[in-house]
């Protein structure tokens, strides 16, 4: 119920690519499967991040990134994204949303320790 009280809805900024990365560690699962990295500000609903999509973007990755300095700038990209969304909001009303299509992603869990680990191998091998 308390999502439901805002007028316009609750807003989220999740570090993943919705639909394709929802739920935790999406940034490390993300890096894990060699797949892109982003943020997506998002409507929240009732399930776990799969409300419609505001906006997206990708990051930019450079060489040699640690994850938290990915991590770093996913916080970064979303404040500047969610930004730009509340502001649509105030000056139009609304803002133009596209379906977060679920049964294209996959909803990720905390990633276990020896997959964590493999990770951190593999980034240690690619700078």
């Amino acid at each position: 119920n308390i999502i439901n009280i805002p007028k316009i809805g609750t807003l989220n900024a999740h570090p993943g690519i919705l639909p394709y990365y929802r739920g935790l560690d999406v940034i490390k699962w993300a890096l894990y499967n060699n797949d892109k990295i982003g943020v997506t500000i998002h409507y929240v609903d009732s399930k776990i991040d799969s409300g419609p999509i505001c906006l997206q973007e990708e990051l930019n990755i450079k060489k040699g990134s640690s994850i938290h300095s990915i991590k770093d700038e996913a916080i970064k990209v979303s404040g500047r994204l969610m930004s730009k969304v509340v502001s649509e909001i105030i000056n139009s009303g609304k803002i133009r949303t596209f379906p977060n299509e679920l049964d294209k992603g996959t909803y990720y869990k905390t990633m276990n320790k020896e997959i964590n680990e493999k990770l951190i191998k593999k980034l240690s091998q690619s700078e």
